[in-house]
Formats: structure tokens, sequence, C-alpha cells
């Protein structure tokens, strides 16, 4: 996120705020479970959602997403590019957090 915003974000793991599954969670003993697959949600911290916000999509950017997304069409990279800053600079506005929800 560097060459976005001029900064390097400090982007830790360990920052993120697990909201699902739940903490205390027993792990799953059989595929039964409702937690044997995905999904998580996360929220992330403040500052990666204001720097996702502070960023202007350049064609370098779109480049650099379209190979980080496993070979996106430019067109697609920079589609959700905007997307993901206009939903951080909106959350960021309104004072509101930004999830990640993620599936394997």
């Amino acid at each position: 996120m560097q060459a976005a915003t001029g900064r390097k974000a400090q982007i830790s793991v360990d920052r993120l705020v697990v909201i699902w599954p739940p903490k205390g969670t027993p792990p799953p003993t059989d595929d039964s479970s409702p937690f044997m697959t995905d999904p998580s949600i996360m929220q992330i911290p403040d500052d990666l959602r204001d720097a996702l916000a502070a960023i202007t999509i350049t064609p370098e950017i779109v480049e650099t997403w379209c190979q980080e997304l496993w070979g996106y069409d430019p067109d697609d990279a920079a589609r959700i590019a905007e997307a993901l800053t206009a939903l951080a600079r909106t959350a960021r506005a309104a004072g509101k957090p930004v999830y990640w929800w993620s599936e394997l």
C-alpha cells in the first residue's frame, strides 16, 4: 500500500478483529460442524480503512492489483479498486468500520 498512499500501512493479521466465528468456538470435530468450512469475518483497523480511503486509483495501482488478484482483467481490477476505495471513503465519513469476509 506504500505506492498507493506514499506511506506504508502497518498491516498485521493480529490487528484484525475476528467477528466470526465467535471467540471460544470449539474447533470442528467433523464435517457436520458449521465451523468446518469458512467463512470468517474480520473488522479491519480504522487506519487501514482510512489508508484505503486515501488511495487515488492510477494505472500503476491497477497493474499491481491485477498481478496480486491472480491475473484479473485490468478493467475488472480497476472497478474492484474503485469500489473498495469508495466503500472505505463512505465508511470513514460515517465513522463506521469496514469488514473483510474471507472464504477458502
